[in-house]
């Protein structure tokens, strides 16, 4: 084999590579795209459903399974500003949430009262593959933060929730998405909600809570 020959041969493989870079990241930008389109549909559910049924909603973030899924309570729900038990003031599902339930108690002496909610299947918010209430982020997606208002830090593991209320309003939100293998937060995608609308708007970036909100004439909104 010439040295021209073995030059080709280097350049080929060279090339070949950097193309199947670019698709993979073409592919992981539409998988981010899929994704945080599927939440935003189950937002704009939640918020729908929470007005129409009169009652409180809540959108469940698990942030080990890279899933999401709607919940129902059976009463009106008023979230725990600053909440460091990570349910908002409803009722504990996790050992690591009914955990520190139980240590809130033991500080304000006393049992406060909360409200239970149920996993619901509602239109347009269904897994086409099992039929069940559980949405699955796309292979290689996973959320990198949740960062609800009522919390005091993101979440970056375990499960985070959103909530819906009867007079149609919701919490100010971050949820942000990147790959599996991203190296950095440059590719990752952020949703932000609008507490007064639920309207989603998808950002390019690493978003955090505290930078999305704007005040106008209006009131509170998020800026395009």
């Amino acid at each position: 084999m010439t040295l021209v020959e073995i030059l080709i041969a280097i350049l080929l493989v060279v090339f070949i590579s950097a193309s199947a870079m670019i698709g993979l990241g073409q592919l992981n930008t539409t998988r981010l795209h899929k994704s945080a389109t599927m939440l935003r549909g189950g937002i704009r559910v939640a918020f729908t459903r929470a007005m129409t049924d009169a009652k409180s909603v809540r959108m469940v973030f698990d942030l080990d399974t890279h899933t999401a899924w709607l919940e129902e309570g059976g009463g009106r729900m008023l979230v725990q500003m600053h909440d460091k038990t990570g349910t908002g003031g409803a009722d504990p599902v996790t050992e690591i949430e009914k955990e520190a339930v139980k240590e809130g108690e033991k500080i304000l002496k006393g049992a406060h009262n909360t409200i239970s909610f149920h996993p619901i299947k509602d239109l347009g918010f269904e897994d086409p593959e099992t039929g069940e209430g559980v949405k699955h982020l796309e292979k290689g997606i996973k959320f990198r933060s949740v960062h609800i208002q009522h919390e005091v830090t993101p979440k970056t593991q375990g499960r985070a929730y959103l909530y819906f209320w009867p007079e149609g309003m919701t919490e100010e939100a971050s949820i942000q998405l990147m790959s599996l293998d991203a190296k950095d937060s440059s590719s990752t995608l952020t949703l932000l909600v609008s507490a007064l609308t639920g309207r989603v708007v998808l950002e390019k970036g690493a978003i955090d809570l505290k930078l999305l909100v704007e005040e106008d004439s209006t009131g509170f909104s998020f800026s395009d």
